[in-house]
């Protein structure tokens, strides 16, 4: 379901780890926190 809404350039596991990331990062949920562990979990 996500796929379909990214263009098909975008690796599977790039945007798996973006779920996962995004997941872990909002329980840290301190705004500046979240951002800088999105860049952590994303690169």
């Amino acid at each position: 379901m996500l796929a379909q809404a990214y263009p098909v350039k975008m690796k599977w596991k790039q945007l798996l780890k973006l779920y996962i990331g995004r997941n872990k990062c909002r329980r840290e949920m301190l705004q500046q926190e979240y951002r800088s562990c999105m860049y952590r979990e994303t690169r």
